[in-house]
């Protein structure tokens, strides 16, 4: 049986990430497809990927695309409605 320490190492040796992280990218990818449909707003879409805190989610997305949420929206051509 392999420790959760042991787990986490076997990970980062094989992917050259931590699983939070990979987590975290995961998420802001399915966010990305969402962001293209207008009917959600921000704060939906934050919590639909699992981010508990929208601010937290704009931070994360953010760091990994260089622009916020609503600037993707508004470069791939949607206009964001309700938030």
């Amino acid at each position: 049986m392999m420790s959760i320490a042991q787990c986490n190492r076997c990970f980062n040796k094989m992917l050259n990430i931590t699983p939070y992280e990979y987590l975290i990218q995961y998420r802001l990818q399915k966010a990305t497809n969402l962001l293209k449909d207008a009917t959600l707003n921000v704060t939906e879409i934050s919590e639909i990927v699992g981010f508990n805190n929208v601010t937290h989610f704009i931070q994360a997305f953010k760091k990994v695309y260089g622009i916020s949420p609503k600037k993707y929206r508004i470069m791939e051509g949607q206009d964001e409605k309700g938030s």
